[in-house]
């Protein structure tokens, strides 16, 4: 009985870093995209949309984090959050496996086999990251779900 409560207790510390990590590492990222499309030269058009897209990342991923440092504390709301947070994540997995994406021009007859190579890959990648996260979120959301985990945080 000990052990499995060591082993839920571990397993949220490691899930609620690893969201604290990721958020907080998209709160850099969508952060500087917002401060290049601020600093934008005098006279360069500046998208509002992509000024809108990034200012919902720097929110969502403030959410998060927050979120994820609650789960940290053991609040009971922030389970539920990061299990609708996760849920959300599967699916936009499997919507951007399932959904097609906008179709890449052909390269040019005269490419490099080592640019050929490189759009094979990119082309693996963009199959294998969605599964891989589906699977990890997945993995997450039934541990989660278990008793456990659960009474980690009551």
């Amino acid at each position: 009985m000990t052990e499995r409560l060591d082993a839920a207790a571990r397993f949220v510390r490691v899930v609620g870093w690893l969201f604290l990590v990721t958020a907080a590492l998209a709160l850099v990222v969508s952060g500087a995209q917002v401060a290049l499309l601020y600093g934008a030269a005098p006279g360069v058009a500046v998208d509002g949309r992509a000024l809108a897209v990034a200012f919902g990342l720097v929110a969502a991923s403030s959410i998060v984090a927050v979120i994820a440092v609650a789960f940290l504390k053991r609040q009971r709301w922030a389970r539920a959050a990061l299990t609708v947070i996760a849920a959300l994540g599967v699916a936009a997995s499997l919507a951007r496996l399932l959904l097609p994406a906008s179709p890449v021009e052909p390269p040019p007859p005269e490419a490099p086999a080592e640019y050929l190579r490189l759009l094979q890959l990119i082309s693996l990648v963009d199959i294998l990251a969605p599964i891989a996260t589906s699977l990890a979120l997945g993995w997450i959301l039934w541990r989660l779900r278990s008793a456990a985990v659960r009474d980690q945080f009551r």
